[in-house]
C-alpha cells in the first residue's frame, strides 16, 4: 500500500510537472504569436513616426536652419578660395614682372628696362 501511495504521488508529480510545461510552452506560443504581430506593424509605425517627425514645425524648422547655415558656411569658403586664388594670381603676376625688370636692369640698363615695364604693365603682354 505505502508502494501504491508513493507511485500515486509519483503520477500526480508528473502530471502537475507536466501540465505546467503545457501552460508555459502555451504561453511561449502566444508570445512568439504577438512578437510576430508586432513585427509587422513595425514598418507601419516607423513610418508615421518618421512623417510625424518630418510634419512637426519645429523640426522642419531646425533642420532648415541646419541646411541654411551650411550652405552659407560653404558658400563662404568658396568664396574665401576664390578670392585667395585671384589674389595670389594678381601677386604671382605682378612678382614675375618685378622679377623680369630686375634682370633686364641687371642686364641691359635702366632705360631698356623702363621699356619692359611699359610693355608688360600697358597690355602688350596681356
Amino acid at each position: 500500500m505505502a508502494d501504491r501511495d508513493a507511485q500515486e504521488t509519483y503520477e500526480r508529480g508528473l502530471g502537475l510537472i507536466a501540465d505546467q510545461m503545457e501552460a508555459l510552452h502555451d504561453q511561449g506560443r502566444q508570445t512568439q504569436a504577438m512578437l510576430k504581430e508586432a513585427q509587422g506593424q513595425l514598418p507601419a509605425a516607423l513610418a508615421a513616426a518618421l512623417r510625424d517627425v518630418l510634419t512637426d514645425p519645429v523640426t522642419v524648422g531646425r533642420v532648415m536652419d541646419v541646411v541654411a547655415e551650411t550652405a552659407q558656411q560653404r558658400a563662404a569658403l568658396k568664396a574665401g578660395r576664390a578670392l585667395g586664388g585671384a589674389i595670389k594670381a594678381v601677386l604671382t603676376r605682378w612678382l614675375l614682372i618685378g622679377a623680369i625688370v630686375v634682370l633686364v636692369t641687371k642686364a641691359a640698363g635702366v632705360d631698356v628696362a623702363m621699356s619692359v615695364w611699359k610693355f608688360l604693365t600697358s597690355g602688350g603682354a596681356k
